[in-house]
């Protein structure tokens, strides 16, 4: 058996609940933490206040997410905002200032507010002067022919991506998949053998972050949520809601490595002349799962096809009379299951 490890961080993926598009991505995180927890409560009763039983509820699932990239994507959900492309921001450039204090920018300055357009001019002795455009142009007050000023301006760049956080914000429901590395220990090098995916069908960010800018450290992207109950495709009086679907898969690995049996799904067949089937049929494994695995990987047989025949699973009767179906694996033909077919 082997020996199986979740290593290093995993990368996740963002989608809209209800789609296919893919709202952000991240590849550098530094923590993808994934917290489960239960509430329960005692049941007591009798002399002594004796324990007869524990009730658990509450079941909650939280999963922290750290960026060591500044991820405008993420954030963006997080905020429950869209990105915006174009927007104004504050430029600075060196002007060499002319004979009458003069310069130009490059840009066209904008207003911050109000109509008048103003920029701040830092002198070579470090004073700061507001001054007015005029388009692009402008006079300062002080300073000399030929020195090298530091011009600030609020200008309009098509191409930067903003991102408006509200006062009234609510964050995004997002489908979130988490892809993480998988090794095996009992490999001679502890080899990654597969990925560990796990699928948190709508997951609700919790709309706060702290972006911590220190002198030592670069700023992370640090997100936070928790996992809603979503409805399965199961039906039914057993039909549950899931927080999640934790995956496994290793890459060098088939469905039937560790099967056990084969079942078929409803037992004997009744059908009739030029009447179909299509089978039902289960694997059992090792590990006590149970699956359904693929047609193409299974081999039918009939006993007698004058009775009945069958094809990738779907049978088929042909006349009066009862035959045996058998199904087996076909790369392990000792596996198998069968069911007796009656046509009438």
């Amino acid at each position: 058996m082997s020996d199986y490890y979740i290593t290093s961080v995993a990368d996740v993926y963002m989608y809209n609940v209800a789609g296919d598009t893919l709202l952000a991505t991240a590849k550098t995180l530094m923590d993808s933490s994934i917290s489960v927890t239960s509430s329960n409560t005692d049941v007591r009763g009798g002399k002594g206040n004796q324990l007869q039983f524990i009730y658990f509820h509450s079941g909650d699932m939280s999963i922290t997410l750290s960026d060591v990239q500044f991820n405008l994507d993420l954030l963006a959900q997080n905020m429950g905002a869209s990105l915006v492309t174009g927007d104004e921001i504050y430029y600075e450039e060196n002007i060499t200032l002319d004979g009458s204090l003069g310069g130009s920018v490059t840009n066209t300055p904008v207003a911050v507010s109000g109509s008048t357009t103003y920029g701040w001019v830092t002198h070579v002795d470090g004073s700061v002067e507001r001054v007015t455009f005029s388009t692009k142009a402008f006079t300062a007050t002080s300073g000399s022919e030929g020195d090298v000023v530091c011009v600030r301006y609020f200008n309009t760049d098509a191409a930067v991506k903003s991102l408006d956080i509200y006062s009234n914000l609510v964050p995004k429901k997002v489908r979130l998949v988490m892809d993480a590395q998988l090794a095996d220990g009992s490999e001679s090098s502890a080899a990654v053998v597969g990925k560990t995916e796990i699928i948190v069908p709508t997951f609700q960010l919790s709309g706060s972050f702290d972006i911590a800018m220190t002198a030592d450290q670069v700023a992370n992207t640090p997100l936070t949520g928790r996992a809603l109950a979503t409805a399965t495709s199961d039906q039914g009086c057993t039909a549950n809601k899931i927080l999640a679907k934790v995956i496994r898969k290793v890459d060098s690995a088939n469905w039937y490595d560790d099967a056990t049996a084969l079942a078929i799904v409803g037992g004997d067949v009744a059908l009739a002349v030029a009447g179909t089937e299509t089978m039902s049929i289960k694997s059992l494994h090792s590990d006590g799962a149970i699956g359904t695995p693929p047609v193409a990987d299974l081999t039918f047989a009939t006993d007698d096809a004058g009775v009945a025949t069958v094809a990738a699973g779907v049978i088929t009767g042909v006349g009066a009379g009862t035959c045996t179906i058998t199904v087996s694996i076909t790369a392990d033909t000792s596996i198998d299951a069968s069911v007796v077919v009656t046509v009438s």
